[in-house]
C-alpha cells in the first residue's frame, strides 16, 4: 500500500496521486482530532464509571450499582456509538478502522447490558437459593470473548494505521484501558460478590415463607440461539421439567399466522433443539419472528398442569405473557427472537423486563415511536402506548400521492403496553412514507370489558370514530 507519509515527494506526473494523498492525510488528520482523541477519552471515562460499579457492589451498595450502569456506563457507550457512527469518511482503511472500534464498544456495551439484566434479575428474586444465573453466565462468557477478539484485531488494525497516518503514531494502544474487569472470572466474581452482599438483605426482609420454593419454580426461564446456515436450529436452556413440550411457532413480515409450528420435549437438562432443512434458494433475507412457547393448557400432562396451573395462571417472570383462543385469555411462557432469513444469521432470545406505565391501561390512549429501524428493504419498528396487553394492532403504510397496497403487518401488545412490528418498505423515492397504527379491541374478552366492545370507553385526541366503532389512530412519518 502506498505510503501517506511520502505524499509530499511525488513529482509533478503523478499531481493526481499527491492530492488523493494529501487530501486522504488530511481526513486522517481530522478524523484523529476531532473523533478518534473524543472516543479514547470517552471509553477512559467508562472506565472510570466501571470503577464506580465495583465499589458500589463491594460496598453492598446494589441499588446504586445498578444505577451506575444505567446512568453512567450504558448512556456513555451509547454516545461513543452515535460519535463513531455518525463519522463521515471517504477513506476505506479508516472506514475499517472506525467499524472496528464501534465494533469493540458494542460488545462492552453488550457485556454492561447483560450485567444489568443479572442485577436486576437478583433483585427481583424472592429466593435466592433458586436463582438460575447459569445461561446468562454462559452469554457473558461468549461476550468476553468477542470482545477480546474485536479488541485484538482494532490494536492489530491501529498499528496498520499508525504505519500509514502520521496522525496516529501516539495512539493508545487500547480503547478502554486499564478496564478493571478484563475477564469473565472477573466479571463472574463481581456476580457473585453481587449475590452474596444481598442475599443476607433479601433473606432479612422477606419473611419465611413456605410457598417460597414453590414460588420460584413457577418463574419459567428460557435461553438460547437461533441460526440459519445449512439447516434452521434453535438450541435452547430452561428450567422447565424434563418431558415439558415447548411449541416452535415462526412468523414472518410480522403476520399472526405462523409459517412454521413443531413441537418437542424438554429433556432432563431443560435443553430442547429443533432442527429443520433449509433450501439456501429460499434465502430472502425477509424478517422474521421465532418463538419458544411454553403453554400447559396445551399439554395432557396433569402433573405439569397441576404445577403451572390449567389456564398457566401460576406461571411468572419475564416471559410470562398473556395469549387467546378463541377470546379466551389464558397464561404462557414465551420467548421471541427476531432474526433474517439469511445463511449465516444468528439472534438470541431476548430478555425483557416489563415495565408498565404509571396510567397503564387507562382509557386515554397515547402511543409514541421507540425504536425505527430503516432496513433495506422493510421496516423494524418498536412502539411504547399504555395500551392493555392482548391488544390487537394492525399497521399499514400510506404515501400521499401515491396507490399502494399489501404495505401492511400486524402484532399484539406485549405486557408493558409496547409492541414491535415488521413491515415492507416501498421502493420509492422522495415521496413521504406514513406509518398508520390502529387498534384492534375485539381480540380478548378482557380487552373488551377495558375499552367496550366496540371501542367505545376509549378517550383522547388519537381515538378516531367510525360509523361502528372507535379506533386508537397513530400515525408518523419516516424517512
Amino acid at each position: 500500500m502506498f505510503n501517506k507519509k511520502f505524499c509530499m515527494v511525488i513529482l509533478i506526473p503523478l499531481l493526481f496521486v499527491l492530492v488523493s494523498c494529501n487530501n486522504a492525510s488530511k481526513e486522517a488528520e481530522t478524523y484523529y482530532n476531532d473523533i478518534f482523541n473524543d472516543v479514547t477519552e470517552e471509553s477512559q471515562d467508562i472506565v472510570e464509571s466501571v470503577e464506580d460499579l465495583i465499589v458500589a457492589v463491594t460496598s453492598s451498595e446494589p441499588e446504586r450499582a445498578i444505577d451506575v450502569l444505567n446512568d453512567d456506563i450504558l448512556p456513555a457507550h451509547e454516545a461513543l456509538t452515535k460519535i463513531l457512527s455518525e463519522a463521515d469518511l471517504t477513506e476505506d482503511d479508516l472506514i475499517d478502522f472506525n467499524n472496528q472500534i464501534e465494533a469493540v464498544t458494542n460488545y462492552s456495551e453488550e457485556i454492561y447490558i447483560l450485567l444489568d439484566i443479572i442485577f436486576t434479575d437478583i433483585m427481583d428474586q424472592k429466593d435466592i437459593n433458586e436463582l438460575y444465573l447459569e445461561p446468562e453466565l454462559k452469554k457473558l462468557d461468549n461476550l468476553n470473548e468477542q470482545y477480546n477478539e474485536k479488541q485484538q484485531t482494532y490494536e492489530e488494525q491501529l498499528k496498520e494505521i499508525a504505519e500509514e497516518y502520521d496522525a496516529f503514531e501516539e495512539a493508545d494502544s487500547e480503547l478502554f484501558h486499564n478496564q478493571p474487569l478484563n475477564s469473565t472470572d472477573k466479571y463472574e466474581e463481581l456476580v457473585m460478590e453481587f449475590l452474596e452482599n444481598i442475599s443476607g438483605a433479601i433473606s432479612a426482609d422477606e419473611p419465611s415463607n413456605e410457598n417460597s420454593s414453590s414460588n420460584s419454580e413457577l418463574e419459567v426461564r428460557f435461553d438460547g440461539e437461533v441460526a440459519f446456515d445449512e439447516t434452521f436450529t434453535v438450541k435452547g436452556q430452561s428450567n422447565l421439567p424434563e418431558g415439558a413440550n415447548v411449541q416452535l411457532r415462526i412468523f414472518q413480515y410480522g403476520t399472526e399466522n405462523s409459517s412454521w409450528r413443531v413441537d418437542t420435549e424438554v429433556n432432563a437438562d431443560g435443553e430442547f433443539d429443533f432442527e429443520m432443512d433449509v433450501d439456501k434458494d429460499e434465502f430472502n433475507g425477509e424478517p422474521m419472528e421465532v418463538q419458544v412457547q411454553f403453554i400447559p393448557h396445551k399439554t395432557d400432562n396433569k402433573e405439569f398442569q397441576d404445577t403451572y396451573g390449567a389456564e398457566g395462571e401460576h406461571i411468572t417472570g419475564p416471559f410470562t405473557h398473556k395469549v387467546t383462543d378463541a377470546k379466551r385469555t389464558r397464561t404462557a411462557a414465551i420467548a421471541y427472537a427476531y432474526i433474517e432469513f439469511d445463511a449465516g444469521e444468528k439472534a438470541s432470545f431476548e430478555k425483557k423486563h416489563w415495565e408498565e406505565p404509571e396510567d397503564y391501561q387507562d382509557l386515554e390512549v397515547w402511543m409514541e415511536e421507540e425504536h425505527v429501524d430503516i432496513k433495506d428493504d422493510y421496516y423494524d419498528i418498536t412502539m411504547n402506548s399504555n395500551l392493555a396487553e392482548l391488544t390487537g394492532i394492525k399497521v399499514a403504510i400510506e404515501i400521499p400521492g401515491y396507490e399502494v397496497a399489501g404495505y401492511r403487518s400486524s402484532t399484539t401488545v406485549m405486557p408493558d403496553g409496547s409492541f414491535r412490528f415488521q413491515i415492507p418498505r416501498p421502493d420509492v423515492d422522495d415521496a413521504d412514507i406514513h406509518i398508520v397504527i390502529t387498534s384492534r379491541i375485539s381480540r380478548s374478552i378482557e380487552v373488551e370489558e377495558l375499552y367496550g366492545e366496540k371501542g367505545e370507553n376509549l378517550k383522547g385526541d388519537l381515538v378516531d370514530k367510525t360509523d361502528k366503532e372507535q379506533l386508537i389512530m397513530y400515525e408518523f412519518a419516516v424517512e
